[in-house]
Order: structure tokens, then sequence, then C-alpha cells
């Protein structure tokens, strides 16, 4: 069995070098780095993991729950978040929590029994927080925040500016008629956004008239069922509505069009993430785009910074949506008139 001492000769580098190139540490040439590297490759050399984390006292792993993994959103959260910590030398222990504060305790004793150098969660609801107050790993938020005395630091984005954007095109495009299809509102991110949603009304001098909270934002069902109450509710047309995320405004699509409501004609669409399949769709979806690699990125970064520095004091991160505009929302016509519901 190939050793590192083998892979410094047969490089030409010293063992230290060897090393370096290997866990991903200091700085070193990329022609140094690429023979190192062949080096490993042609004498199969693989490093002995637990050896290594008992001599840094680390394991190399972080941990990551997120709430609903067959949601794309946390899908390409997962993704970026692993992709960023094999940037660092890190692997990634991934814990689905199906929105279910039981499952995410336990996965979090789980996680600090197997002794994560840290965890990153995007937390399903307050339940948990003095246990994750409790982990002695560090812990950073994404997408979420938690609301204890001494929270982690977290990574968001602008959920207000997120409804104000959407609030400004669709008042912007002439739309009279709003109304909002939120996640549970329990979850500061929804209610973030449907606060910021009608705050922008207001300063165009509009108002909200109708808002039908969706409990499963994961699931385009929900949202169908969800945009069938509201669009029985308001019955007079236009109606300009801001959905919790694509989700759910993909299931308010197939809600109006089953009702023989045009879209964008008859009812105007808005959602949040840009999920792949927003451009896919008859129409396309216009959403209020989240940057998942920046929210990833920033994570990774900002809980190696706590791993690597004693004295780093982190501080939350937020990050700015941008809108993108598709087929689903249009200009009202001039001096047309509708009744309000």
């Amino acid at each position: 069995m190939s050793s590192i001492k083998d892979v410094a000769k047969l490089a030409g580098v010293s063992v230290m070098t060897a090393s370096r190139v290997i866990n991903i540490q200091g700085a070193v040439s990329p022609k140094t780095r690429s023979r190192v590297m062949r080096a490993v490759k042609e004498l199969d050399y693989h490093p002995n993991l637990t050896a290594r984390s008992l001599r840094a006292k680390r394991s190399q792993l972080l941990g990551l729950l997120l709430p609903d993994i067959e949601n794309p959103v946390f899908a390409s959260l997962a993704k970026h978040v692993e992709e960023e910590a094999q940037r660092f030398g890190y692997s990634v222990m991934l814990g689905n929590t199906w929105e279910d504060p039981a499952r995410e305790a336990r996965h979090l004793e789980i996680m600090m029994g197997r002794q994560m150098d840290g965890i990153i969660i995007s937390p399903v609801s307050t339940e948990n927080d003095k246990l994750i107050g409790q982990c002695l790993a560090p812990v950073v938020v994404l997408d979420r925040s938690l609301k204890h005395n001494a929270p982690p630091p977290a990574v968001t984005v602008d959920n207000h500016e997120v409804g104000r954007l959407a609030a400004r095109h669709l008042a912007g495009l002439g739309h009279e008629r709003f109304a909002c299809l939120p996640g549970p509102l329990h979850i500061d991110v929804f209610a973030e956004r449907l606060e910021g949603f009608r705050e922008e009304l207001s300063l165009s001098g509009h108002r909200l008239e109708a808002v039908v909270s969706v409990d499963d934002i994961g699931k385009v069902g929900c949202g169908a069922e969800c945009g069938n109450k509201l669009f029985r509710l308001c019955r007079a047309r236009p109606l300009a509505v801001f959905c919790a995320n694509d989700l759910t405004a993909l299931g308010a699509m197939q809600a109006a069009q089953r009702l023989g409501l045009a879209v964008p004609g008859d009812v105007a669409i808005v959602g949040v993430d840009d999920i792949p399949v927003c451009e896919l769709t008859v129409p396309s979806l216009t959403t209020v785009r989240q940057p998942f690699p920046e929210i990833a990125a920033a994570g990774v970064k900002l809980l190696i910074d706590m791993l690597q520095h004693k004295n780093f004091k982190p501080e939350n991160v937020i990050l700015k949506p941008s809108l993108v505009v598709r087929e689903s929302t249009m200009t009202v016509p001039c001096g047309a008139q509708y009744a309000l519901c």
C-alpha cells in the first residue's frame, strides 16, 4: 500500500507539499498540484481518513439538514453545498427532515453523535431552537432563520424585497386587483414575502384583496387546490397573483386553466425561486429568482471561517433576489375597467 512519502517521492516534492495538495490546504502552484495528483493516481494512493481525523481532531464532515429534498429548491441547495464543501476538502452528510420537527431533532442528535465538524440547516420551525443552540459544532442556517436569544448566523435572501419585486412588477403592468398564495405564515420566509408584497402594493395605492395560505409548498397539487379556492373567491378578472414559490405558482396555473381562465389574460401569476421547469411550462412562469449557488457558497464559507478562525465573529448574510419576467404576466389594456371581489 502506497504512503504519502511514496507520492512525494514520485512527484519530486516534499512530504509537506504533497500533504498540502492532498488536504487542499495552503498555496501550491498549479504545476506542482498537477504532478502530485498524477502521482496519487499512478500509485492509487488513498489517505487514511480515520488517522487524519484523529490527528487533526476533525472528521472533515459537514452535516446538512433540509426540509424536503423532493422540492427542487432544496435539491439545488444540497447540490451546491456539496460542491462548495468539496472545494474545502469536506464531505457532506445529508438529512431530510420532511418539515417534521421530531425528525429534525433526531437527525441533529445523530449528527452530533457522529462528530460533524459543522452543521448547515434550513430549520423546520422554532421547536428545535434550544437543541440547535446546544450543538458543540458551529451551525449556519440557510434560507430561513432562527429567533432565539443567540441564533446561529444565517444566509438568506431579502424576502421583503422578494415580495416588493413581485408587487412592483404587477402594479407596473397596470394590474388593479391583487391576491396572494403564501406558504405557511409561521415560517418567517413566507411571512416576510407577504409583508413585502402588501407594503409595496400600498405604496402604489393598491390593496391586497385575498390571501389563501398554502400549507404544503412542496407539492404542485396543494398549490392547485388553494388556487382553485382563490379563483372561486375572486370571480372578477383580471387578477394578479403572487405565489409562495414556483411549485405553488405552477399549481395555481393548473387550477386557472381547469376553470377555463387564461394565463395571463384572466390571471397573471408570479412565483418565487426560478426552478428549471419555469422556462418549460406553457405559458412560461414569471418568477423572483433566488441565487442558490451564492446562498450555498456563502453558507459553506461562513462555516469554514468559523472552523478555521477561533476569534471569527460571524454575521448574517442577506443576498438580493432578482425578477425574471416570462409569459405568465402581461400588461393590462389601457382604460379597462374591472369589478372588485
